[in-house]
């Protein structure tokens, strides 16, 4: 067995029995002398099929050895693939992948299935093929009569290398041309053709006509219909490039090199596809001059390496270089991709102003000479913006080095390595905090910023693969944009914006879609390539992780947007990014600010827009990063104020001052400087239990929200203990309960402001700490002068992870008689929902307009959770509902609420409903008693017309008074399709059911009169007015109003 027998993959005869169905006549695609070729599905033992056609020997042992010396080893994307061998039972075969186009040749004559443009694209797939085979491969020793040139299924060539009795390399150039002018003349050609062809083209032109007659010639052997699609300039090039290849002595002497036929084409592809998608090109006709000058310009790429001295750069010594990665040591490897790697090492750096005697630590990137040519393109790309690049955030380049065969650039070196590195293993992103990646954000955009509008020379780049992989990142954690090999150049000050591509390039999962699917290349693909990265930071993991790409192949991305869209992207934001501070010798870890990542994310996804042009710009980027971070710092710098300004401010906490006298000390209010102006403020003067103190800083610190009172700071001097809060002008709730000012939809606003900032404290908002308050009462609700309702009252506040259990035992009771949950008697356990409760009880002082217990000891009323329950369930809560808004009350408003009210008083806790329940049906109580209002403020507008009428009719108005019509419209008339309904409130109710009974059955019934209204031309009005008719409708609210009786109806009426 050979050694490349023994290097195959062994395919056992029986899965090639299976994938042929036992070779079966179906499947064969060819008999010969020497094998036949079969075709099958070969199940692979990944479980994935794949086809595959199968080379059986007949005995024939020396070419099959010879068969798999000729493919195997064989990688490239040109190439057909080898799969592996079977030798057993006396059968020989090789294992191709199955190529289902078939053969070129079978092509060639149809001009509408291979146009010119996918000709183009297929010849260069075919010399990338070839250059390989003659760089990449041990090929001089192989004896082979050719190569042929398949078809995939996207009509992309794969070139597969036949055995003959010939050294290939003496005829490759004959042969491929043959395959080109077939190509060219979409026929077959015989070798009288060849000839004809190689003696017009060798006539060199004498004159311009000639020229012009040169270039046009042979036009007449190409197929007409193919004709028509060729652009001139692009059929010019291969024209010659066919001749270079078909003459039997090459062109000045010299044998044209395989690579510079492969640039050659690549050209003439480029300008053909140029000319089909309406870029623009120089419309002139192409001249001798400008088609030897292209071809040239092709074939001798290789001389166009930049003039050192004009760079400004240093140039390096290659021995230096090794000397400095002992000949580039995997062990100094510290990254690569497709286009190179890159090492580390210690290089003497010296510049012309500075001497450096001590090695410095550099990068070195080693750029891989690839057979499409962009490896040498990326370098010369890279050398050209690294030289025009100066800017903090973006990775300096230090030197170059082409020598023997290398192209080496030398980098100045990031410390901490690149961005990819952390996102990509979870212990090393834990250490990324919050603001640490808001700064690293703000670099990579400043950088950008640089890019796309700020150098110098007015030139812009469009680096074309921003990801995490190029970001790097210094001692100091500050970001720099690196590896510029796909970046493109263009000049700014004259109007250009958008650079037309040829072949899209860039790193899937962080591409342009747009881009991707037209070749536009703009500064906003960038921009959305930044978007990426930036939900990369925000979720702490890559745009390719495996949790993304098993849920969307394209990744992150639009996983991030559909998260956005619904609200949850707290689903995905790294709940394990923490910022830290050390205040009053409390180690506090806090979640990110709700504001700052609000901010981020609406800028995070606006980069992400489909079209370009809805994209922001990079100055809008940085502005929203800047004030996220903002957000971030001013959350993380709680004021720590000095004793002697408290005091100024409270006048040495005189007794005018002071607000009230709490558990834990006294309040004050009071003013500190802030920013050249006083701020008003509340002081809390701790008098005792330290815990008290710290436990509600440690909250106020942590927890962040609208509807919880802001801390502004503290103060911990010569045994005072001070917590310093905003001012909440309105103060605590507990003082406007028997306000008739207070009106019931300013009642419902503040109980919604309850229920969303008990929810916060309870949901462990975005990954924090649940909270249970344990001290809800309506004293420790504030309100500002817009009656916004602010949590305060923190110091018996309990603090669990969200994934632990919900009950805490308790040996000393806290919390407030009245309001506390009466389970704790019995458990000694407290639970979030002790908390709800508690906010039950406020929800019934609300709309009772009473304390929970009386304020004078003496009165011997009950406590109000057990006067609610026993009136709810007596079905007469209507009897202490307070009288100041009665007649404002909406029943339907007024059943959503109180029913939600009792479920938080529940016996038992699991029957209480959570605080975001409590929310929905809150909001559901205010949208019922908004929209009344707003109907019954549309028809206040035609009160006085509509009694303007009424006294035009005697029919109506010599039985009713002015003042009588009146007060029956203005209890409230609501619009509903063609009728003007009068609604009755609560209040309304209960007068109905004095005048019935007070204990009727149907007490609770909501009873309507309607005026059916018909609508006449002006002039008919007053005619029919005196025909509207009072139509008795009874219609039921709520869930404990029952169908009344005709009987009731008639009394109502």
């Amino acid at each position: 067995m050979s050694s490349y027998e023994r290097a195959a993959v062994q395919i056992p005869f029986e899965d090639i029995e299976l994938a042929t169905k036992h070779f079966a006549e179906e499947n064969l695609l060819k008999r010969g002398a020497k094998a036949d070729v079969y075709k099958g599905i070969l199940l692979l033992q990944s479980k994935l099929e794949i086809d595959v056609v199968i080379k059986r020997y007949k005995g024939y042992i020396s070419h099959f050895y010879e068969g798999i010396r000729l493919i195997h080893g064989l990688r490239h994307r040109n190439v057909v693939s080898f799969i592996g061998i079977c030798d057993e039972r006396d059968e020989q075969m090789i294992v191709m992948e199955h190529v289902v186009n078939g053969s070129l040749v079978n092509y060639v004559t149809d001009p509408i299935t291979l146009t010119w443009s996918q000709r183009l694209h297929i010849c260069f797939g075919a010399a990338l093929a070839l250059k390989y085979w003659t760089d990449d491969t041990d090929s001089m020793g192989l004896f082979t009569k050719g190569f042929k040139i398949l078809l995939n299924k996207d009509w992309e060539a794969k070139v597969v290398f036949v055995t003959g009795t010939r050294p290939w390399y003496e005829t490759e150039n004959a042969t491929l041309g043959w395959i080109l002018l077939e190509v060219m003349y979409g026929r077959k050609v015989t070798i009288e053709d060849v000839n004809q062809y190689v003696a017009k083209m060798g006539q060199k032109p004498t004159s311009h006509d000639a020229e012009e007659d040169y270039l046009d010639d042979l036009d007449d052997m190409i197929d007409p219909n193919l004709r028509k699609q060729m652009q001139k300039l692009s059929l010019s090039i291969f024209k010659l490039i066919t001749y270079f290849c078909l003459r039997e002595r090459p062109y000045h002497q010299t044998r044209v090199a395989i690579s510079d036929i492969v640039v050659s084409l690549k050209e003439a592809f480029e300008i053909q596809w140029k000319h089909e998608n309406f870029v623009n090109t120089r419309s002139e006709r192409p001249t001798f001059e400008v088609v030897i000058k292209s071809l040239e310009k092709a074939l001798h790429i290789q001389n166009a390496l930049l003039d050192v001295q004009k760079l400004g750069l240093m140039k390096i010594p290659l021995k230096d270089i090794k000397s400095a990665t002992e000949s580039f040591d995997v062990k100094f490897l510290i990254g690569s991709g497709g286009y190179g790697s890159v090492y580390q090492g210690k290089l003497k750096i010296k510049r012309k102003v500075e001497h450096c005697d001590e090695p410095k630590s550099v990068a070195i990137k080693r750029i891989a000479s690839r057979n499409d040519g962009e490896g040498f393109e990326g370098f010369l790309d890279e050398l050209d913006v690294g030289r025009k690049c100066e800017h903090p955030n973006i990775i300096s380049l230090i030197g170059f080095c082409v020598e023997d065969g290398e192209m080496l650039l030398v980098y100045e070196l990031a410390s901490n390595g690149s961005l990819e590195d952390y996102l990509e293993k979870n212990d090393k992103v834990n250490n990324l905090s919050w603001a640490k990646r808001l700064k690293m954000c703000i670099d990579i955009a400043q950088g950008l910023e640089y890019m796309h509008t700020t150098m110098e020379d007015k030139e812009r780049i469009i680096h074309r693969d921003i990801k995490s992989a190029n970001i790097l990142l210094g001692k100091n954690w500050e970001a720099k944009i690196a590896d510029f090999g796909l970046s493109k150049v263009y000049n700014g000050d004259k109007g250009v914006s958008t650079i037309k591509t040829i072949h899209v390039a860039g790193t899937p999962f962080y591409l342009d879609p747009e881009y991707a699917k037209t070749g536009r290349l703009k500064r906003a693909s960038d921009i959305y390539s930044l978007g990426v990265v930036l939900f990369e930071i925000f979720s702490g993991k890559l745009a390719y992780n495996q949790t993304y790409t098993e849920e969307n192949n394209k990744g992150l991305a639009p996983i991030a947007q559909r998260h956005f869209e619904n609200g949850t992207l707290n689903k995905i934001l790294d709940l394990k990014m923490m910022d830290e501070a050390f205040v009053l010798g409390l180690a506090l870890k806090v979640r990110p600010d709700h504001h700052s990542l609000e901010a981020f994310s609406n800028i995070a996804y606006q980069c992400l827009a489909s079209t370009q042009d809805k994209r922001p710009t990079i100055k809008d980027v940085i502005d929203h990063l800047k004030e996220a971070l903002q957000f971030q710092e001013n959350r993380m710098k709680p004021l720590k104020i000095s004793l002697e300004h408290i005091k100024f401010g409270t006048e040495n906490f005189s007794d005018e001052k002071s607000i009230r006298n709490g558990e834990y000390g006294m309040l004050y209010k009071g003013t500190i400087q802030d920013n050249s102006r006083h701020k008003e403020v509340v002081v809390k003067r701790f008098t005792s239990q330290e815990h008290g103190f710290l436990k509600e800083f440690e909250v106020l610190f942590k927890y962040k929200h609208e509807n919880i009172i802001g801390l502004v700071g503290y103060c911990k001097e010569m045994d005072e203990k001070i917590i310093v809060y905003e001012h909440a002008s309105m103060g605590s709730l507990d003082r406007y309960l028997k306000d008739t000012d207070l009106s019931w939809t300013k009642r419902l606003m503040i109980c919604l402001d309850i229920a969303k900032g008990l929810k916060f404290l309870h949901e462990g908002d975005l990954g924090q700490d649940v909270v249970i308050h344990r001290d809800i009462r309506s004293s420790n609700i504030l309100l500002n002068d817009d009656w916004k309702a602010k949590i305060c009252g923190f110091e018996h506040a309990l603090t669990y992870p969200t994934n632990q259990k919900n009950e805490y035992g308790i040996d000393i009771f806290e919390g407030s008689r009245g309001y506390s949950d009466p389970l704790f008697q019995k458990t000694r356990t407290l639970t979030k929902e002790s908390d709800i409760y508690s906010f039950g009880v406020i929800l019934f002082e609300i709309l009772c307009g009473k304390l929970a217990c009386p304020d004078d000891i003496r009165d011997h009323s009950l406590p109000l959770d057990v006067l609610v329950k026993s009136h709810y369930e007596a079905e007469r809560l209507e009897e202490i509902v307070f009288e100041g808004i009665k007649k404002q009350i909406v029943l339907k408003s007024y059943a959503t609420f109180q029913k939600i009210a009792f479920q938080c008083l529940q016996e038992k806790r699991e029957e209480r409903p959570t605080a975001g329940d409590v929310l929905v049906q809150l909001q559901q109580a205010l949208e019922f008693q908004e929209a009344y209002e707003m109907r019954k403020a549309k028809l206040d507008r035609t009160y006085e017309e509509m009694l303007h009428e009424f006294s035009r009719s005697p029919e109506i108005y010599s039985t009713m008074r002015k003042k009588d019509i009146y007060n029956i419209l203005s209890k409230g008339i609501l619009h509903e399709d063609d009728k003007l309904v009068i609604k009755q409130t609560i209040w309304d109710l209960e007068q109905s059911a004095l005048f019935i009974g007070k204990h009727d059955e149907d007490y609770h019934s909501e009873p309507e009169i309607s005026l059916t209204i018909k609508t006449y031309p002006k002039k008919r009005q007053r005619r029919h007015m005196s025909r509207i008719a009072f139509n008795e409708e009874t219609v039921a609210s709520s869930s404990n109003i029952t169908e009344q009786t005709p009987e009731k109806r008639t009394r109502h009426k």
